[in-house]
């Protein structure tokens, strides 16, 4: 293991690994907590998904032979084109991504795990500010050198919560450049006196109601615990889910999703609509914690009643969450339009990055035109919005 000394009192040690299972399971937990959304598990059923293209980096870093921070990371080559082609004023990137492939599908090194789970990953564990200091100094230094490295265009940041922005943007120097991020939609859930969709606008109970009739008409649910035999079809309407809304880096495989059945038997589960000829349409794999319910994967069959299928699909989570007694759900990152006029709030989050001048500029740019801007208005009565937003508040959410 490697040591550095930013001082003449104290010196701190460090060491990558390429594997979870090179970490204690009790340092992880001494670092991120018991949580399922960080936890040791989650992890092995990344890395045992053998994702094509990516590869995994661990910091370790102890301070007086005690662990003071896991910085866990991964690489892969980022999609320039698909994110930002589809935007009218980046259109002319697809007809020029034959030129320089490095340049339109550069390599990443970002921090967090190889899924979209809405959850930090820098924590540092300190007794004094001088401690603290010097394991920012390393923190700093080792993603520069990794970065440099594996031959990484960027170092990457995501899912920072406003409430903890301050916190991580000191944790880095200078270089690092911060923006605001799309936003994580949250949907709280009431108590038994105050089930769905009661709190909502008019207009938004007109809504779920017409749309729960068409689906009703048309569909019917399962909910499934044991999802091993549908990990292949999964598979499969990943890639249609991804390709209608190419904002997402990570693409799910079936080893993923049966490691996750393996992983966290008691605590995923999927809800499945068939139409009435029993194929499949929609599946949406959930992960239970105590408080929350969270979604880990989307898929849908794309057709011409894809709106109706999506709002259904957020409906039939509320009513699970409702029934186990969950607190809110969180809904990530994308279709913010319809998750929020169906209930659901938006948490402002942040990311950054570390890169050279030149790509510093050209992210700048890119980041300026396709970041979303415009906030849909709240589906609640102006009552039942001041409850909910307390509510959400009190959990550390902060909305916009």
């Amino acid at each position: 293991m490697a040591s550095v000394a930013f001082s003449s009192n104290s010196s701190i040690k460090f060491k990558w690994c390429n594997s979870i299972r090179l970490i204690d399971i009790s340092e992880w937990e001494a670092v991120f907590g018991k949580r399922d959304s960080k936890s040791y598990n989650l992890f092995l059923a990344i890395e045992d998904a053998n994702f094509k293209g990516v590869g995994f980096h661990y910091l370790k870093i102890y301070n007086k032979g005690h662990i003071a921070s896991i910085v866990p990371c991964f690489d892969y080559r980022f999609d320039l084109i698909g994110f930002a082609s589809n935007k009218k004023p980046f259109r002319f990137l697809g007809k020029m991504q034959k030129f320089s492939y490095d340049f339109f599908y550069p390599r990443m090194l970002v921090i967090g795990p190889y899924i979209s789970n809405n959850e930090n990953f820098i924590e540092i564990i300190s007794d004094t500010e001088e401690d603290y200091r010097e394991i920012r100094k390393v923190i700093n230094l080792k993603l520069k050198s990794k970065k440099k490295e594996i031959n990484a265009r960027f170092v990457y940041i995501t899912n920072i919560r406003k409430n903890e922005f301050e916190k991580i943007k000191n944790i880095f120097n200078k270089k690092f450049s911060f923006y605001r991020s799309f936003s994580n939609a949250i949907l709280p859930i009431g108590d038994k006196s105050t089930p769905y969709p009661f709190g909502l606008k008019d207009e938004n109970k007109q809504q779920y109601e017409n749309s729960k009739k068409q689906f009703d008409q048309n569909f019917y649910w399962e909910v499934v615990s044991d999802f091993s035999k549908y990990a292949g079809l999964l598979e499969k309407l990943e890639l249609k889910i991804l390709y209608k809304f190419s904002k997402s880096y990570e693409t799910q495989n079936s080893s993923f999703l049966t490691n996750i059945q393996k992983r966290f038997p008691d605590q995923s589960f999927l809800i499945i609509a068939k139409d009435k000829c029993g194929q499949i349409r929609v599946v949406n794999l959930l992960l239970e914690e105590k408080d929350k319910l969270f979604s880990l994967y989307y898929g849908i069959k794309s057709m011409e009643d894809d709106e109706i299928l999506y709002r259904n699909s957020l409906y039939k989570t509320i009513e699970i969450a409702e029934e186990r007694g969950k607190e809110y759900i969180e809904l990530g990152g994308m279709i913010h339009e319809l998750k929020v006029q169906s209930g659901a709030f938006l948490d402002e989050r942040y990311a950054g990055f570390y890169t050279s001048p030149h790509w510093k500029l050209i992210t700048k740019r890119v980041l300026k035109r396709c970041l979303p801007s415009a906030i849909p208005p709240s589906a609640y009565t102006k009552e039942a919005e001041d409850k909910a937003i307390e509510k959400l508040q009190a959990k550390g959410f902060c909305m916009h």
